[in-house]
């Protein structure tokens, strides 16, 4: 196995909601799509569950897990006092963490694919990953739109237990309902949304039109489906897809951005509440988040236009097209040198004290020694 790339599967799991979520929505629906299935060519895949010591018999006692066990090998890992749950993207980032950490991860030769218990792609996603993967590209992220979790599960649900043929949904019918069941959270990333836009951490921007089940997306941030493992260890501050990404140093062209093809969703709970405030949409707003919380990694995800059309033949109206290529470019001729520099240094700084001077002179003198 060692001369041989391989995938290790991450799922962080816990709590009654998502637990229930992952084994009668998530899995069933990651069968039926296809993307889980037994294959010769990755029969040394590893699907590993971090979770606690209650959830892992409930996930182990139900069928669909039976069915996982068939396809593929399962390593459970138990979190309980390992993981502080109190901020849920904090700890999934620290279970990620341990199951990148184990013993029989190969560097080099490990990929890691990052699954949530809420979450599915559509159709032949990994496929394209293990193809990615042979083709030389380290990292691959896909777009993650959040449906409704009721009305999209209950639909989910519905097409499981009344249709036995795979896969349930072709990529059109999807994007279709995805787009007739849009969460709120994805809705205040939406560039036409009515209720308000979500200026103050605006790392995805879509203009939607739900008309014709269209959209386009221009991201800082989007999923890491997979990433190869390092050769040494990376530090990571805050999560998968911020700081762990640039860390990695891994050369932007072996970055791999699903465009069109596929696609991730995200089954959020409607009654979520939004802990932020909400206004018109401002190309200000957009070009500070990029120049203060963006990387490198993520100005270069965002120079990649996504799109997704329910009919594929059908054109996305012009109006959209303009508009959507106006603010993506605006943003993107503001992202030099000078204004990164002043953002990063000057605009945080609420008063210039004779200490907060000295610093930023500091500052200055130490970037003009690394350029």
């Amino acid at each position: 196995m060692a001369d041989k790339i391989h995938f290790h599967f991450l799922l962080p799991v816990w709590g009654e909601e998502f637990v229930k979520k992952f084994i009668d929505v998530s899995l069933p629906i990651l069968f039926s799509l296809g993307n889980l299935k037994a294959d010769e060519r990755h029969k040394n895949n590893l699907f590993v569950i971090m979770t606690t010591y209650d959830d892992s018999k409930i996930i182990k006692s139900s069928h669909t897990y039976q069915q996982l066990k068939e396809i593929i090998k399962i390593k459970f890992i138990l979190v309980d006092g390992l993981i502080d749950f109190k901020n849920n993207y904090l700890a999934m980032t620290n279970c990620y963490k341990i199951g990148m950490e184990q013993e029989n991860v190969i560097p080099g030769k490990t990929f890691f694919i990052y699954l949530t218990p809420d979450g599915f792609y559509s159709e032949g996603t990994f496929d394209k990953c293990f193809s990615l993967a042979e083709e030389g590209y380290l990292v691959a992220l896909v777009l993650g739109i959040r449906a409704n979790a009721t009305t999209m599960s209950a639909l989910i649900k519905e097409k499981i237990n009344t249709n036995s043929t795979t896969p349930i949904f072709s990529k059109s019918e999807l994007i279709q309902h995805i787009i007739n069941n849009i969460s709120h959270l994805s809705e205040i990333c939406n560039w036409f949304t009515r209720d308000g836009f979500l200026n103050d951490w605006p790392s995805n921007i879509y203009w939607i039109d739900k008309e014709n089940a269209q959209l386009i997306a221009h991201c800082f941030h989007l999923h890491p489906l997979m990433i190869r493992s390092p050769s040494k260890k990376i530090f990571v501050k805050d999560t998968i897809d911020g700081d762990y990404l640039e860390n990695l140093k891994y050369p932007l062209h072996r970055h791999y951005i699903f465009t069109n093809e596929f696609f991730g969703i995200d089954l959020t709970n409607p009654e979520r509440k939004i802990d932020c405030q909400l206004s018109t949409p401002n190309i200000r707003s957009v070009i500070r988040f990029s120049l203060k919380h963006a990387y490198d990694c993520h100005r270069y995800y965002f120079r990649h236009r996504i799109e997704l059309k329910s009919d594929p033949h059908r054109a996305i109206s012009s109006e959209i097209e303009m508009q959507a290529r106006y603010v993506s470019s605006k943003v993107l001729k503001n992202n030099n040198k000078v204004k990164l520099f002043y953002y990063r240094y000057f605009e945080p700084t609420v008063s210039l004290t004779i200490q907060n001077m000295m610093n930023i002179a500091r500052k200055v003198k130490n970037s003009f020694k690394h350029t």
